[in-house]
């Protein structure tokens, strides 16, 4: 199953105090945000969490949150680790949109949803 949404993986290390940000975009993701119902004149939003499901068939140069921070060279490479963000679209901008990551989940149990990674947003 291919989704719609492009996203971009904003990846952050700090280096000797300078903190360096690493841009990976990647398409074929199922990006939702805060979900919101329109009562009358009034808003309701069931929670302020985002959630984005990305499929292990477009995870090229993934690799362990352990393993990306031993890498010498972080550009070539990235991962999914809490407080990082994610921009959805493709951006190489800090300043731009984005919400961070609160929790990851790797689902390669099931038979009936494609294996993927689980990302919670806040």
């Amino acid at each position: 199953m291919m989704y719609p949404h492009t996203i971009t993986i904003i990846n952050s290390h700090n280096n000797r105090g300078k903190v360096e940000y690493y841009f990976t975009t990647i398409d074929g993701v199922f990006y939702q945000d805060k979900q919101g119902v329109k009562m009358g004149t009034t808003d309701h939003f069931t929670d302020n969490r985002g959630y984005v499901q990305i499929p292990h068939s477009v995870m090229q140069d993934y690799v362990e949150p352990m393993n990306w921070k031993e890498l010498s060279d972080k550009s070539s490479k990235w991962t999914l680790q809490e407080n990082d963000f994610i921009h959805k679209g493709s951006t190489v901008d800090i300043n731009a949109p984005k919400r961070t990551i609160e929790s990851v989940e790797n689902i390669d149990y099931s038979i009936s949803i494609e294996k993927h990674y689980g990302v919670t947003l806040r």
